[in-house]
Order: structure tokens, then C-alpha cells, then sequence
């Protein structure tokens, strides 16, 4: 298993967790998962593969966007999220 797919794995096993106590809304714990790791990815990902290392956020980039990854995956996932199922 490939280092990416054991992250999105151990994802998906949190997800699978917070989903059975309550916390998260989500028939598809790999699903959520996945999709977890590209709201945090993808943005920086891209800005570092156009940009090269002045696509590289700092600290504080780093920190506001993981915040604002977790919230959009929140409000989507959460318990209070629309049950879209």
C-alpha cells in the first residue's frame, strides 16, 4: 500500500470512528476521507506545481488553510451537516 493510500486509509478509519460515537454523517467513511485530503492538498499542491517554491505558503498560510480544510469538511461531515444521503 502506497504512503498516500495508507494516509487516506487511516483517514477513513477516524472517519469510520467519529461517524459510529455521533460526531461526523458519513455513509462513506473513504469517501469523506478522500475528499478530506484534497480540500487540504489540492490548493497548495497546485500552487506549489505552478509557482515552484514561491507557491510554497508559510506558516501562517499553512495554519489558515488547514483551519478553514477543516471547517468546509466539517460542514459538510459534521452533525449539524444536511444529511444529503
Amino acid at each position: 500500500m502506497a504512503l498516500r493510500e495508507k494516509a487516506i486509509h487511516r483517514l477513513a478509519l477516524a472517519c469510520a470512528h467519529y461517524n459510529e460515537i455521533g460526531q461526523f454523517n458519513t455513509p462513506d467513511p473513504l469517501e469523506a476521507a478522500s475528499y478530506f485530503n484534497w480540500i487540504v492538498m489540492g490548493a497548495p499542491t497546485s500552487a506549489a506545481m505552478l509557482l515552484g517554491d514561491a507557491g510554497i505558503p508559510d506558516r501562517d498560510e499553512r495554519h489558515r488553510h488547514a483551519t478553514e480544510s477543516v471547517r468546509i469538511f466539517l460542514c459538510a461531515y459534521g452533525v449539524s451537516a444536511p444529511d444529503l444521503s
